[in-house]
């Protein structure tokens, strides 16, 4: 069985042992059609909030990519978007096991897991797990984010393509902290251009004539000059 949520949207399932997943945009999960307690386990890519349900007889899994989550009753994110160089594990209660071709890492409560995918490696550092995990609560929290990884997150989070105009690859690192929760896209594009000595402009706008929608907008932001 296979579950996508759009770009720009967040869905939650409810799995038959009670485990529920928050979908971000972007995202697809996979699971047994033939789910059961003994056989609970599930496929990410993108990113997803988990809260299972507790059996420390029957542990649950979660595949992305080379990275395996062992888990038998606990809270955690898992982002694996196809385009990111590293997969993020992030655990808010309990405890979980990342498991890689090499090694087998505990994580606790506040700590986040990374496997960087190129080089095979992984670390683990404390974090702000709200930070992380408040995207289900229709919260995009940024601290200290460089441009190029808020620009990532906004294109997800409202389905829009978002290009900066970087020639001297310092846009790109430009940092920002802030949050949105009911702000439209407009709004947040105007709070980076006032923060920062920027200016942005919608480049293209890719529609489907013949249902007379829009698929998708781009954005330039640039330095203003």
């Amino acid at each position: 069985i296979s579950i996508t949520s759009p770009p720009g949207t967040r869905i939650n399932t409810t799995l038959p042992d009670g485990t529920v997943v928050w979908q971000n945009g972007g995202s697809t999960m996979e699971y047994p059609a033939k789910y059961t307690k003994r056989n609970r386990s599930v496929k990410i890519s993108g990113e997803a909030y988990f809260d299972v349900t507790s059996d420390p007889v029957h542990p649950f899994y979660v595949q992305a990519n080379d990275l395996t989550v062992k888990v038998t009753g606990t809270r955690f994110n898992v982002s694996n978007y196809q385009e990111d160089s590293y997969i993020s594990v992030v655990l808010e209660e309990g405890s979980i096991e990342a498991i890689t071709k090499n090694s087998s890492n505990p994580v606790s409560p506040g700590e986040q897991f990374m496997y960087f995918n190129k080089e095979k490696t992984n670390l683990i550092n404390k974090v702000d797990v709200k930070k992380y995990t408040s995207w289900k609560d229709g919260i995009l929290i940024f601290r200290n984010d460089p441009l190029s990884i808020v620009s990532k997150k906004l294109s997800r989070w409202y389905n829009v393509d978002i290009t900066l105009l970087d020639e001297t690859k310092e846009l790109k690192l430009l940092p920002f902290t802030f949050s949105i929760s009911d702000e439209n896209l407009l709004q947040v594009l105007d709070y980076i251009c006032q923060a920062a000595p920027l200016e942005y402009e919608l480049k293209s706008i890719k529609s489907d004539q013949e249902k007379n929608t829009i698929i998708k907008k781009e954005y330039i932001i640039k330095t203003v000059k």
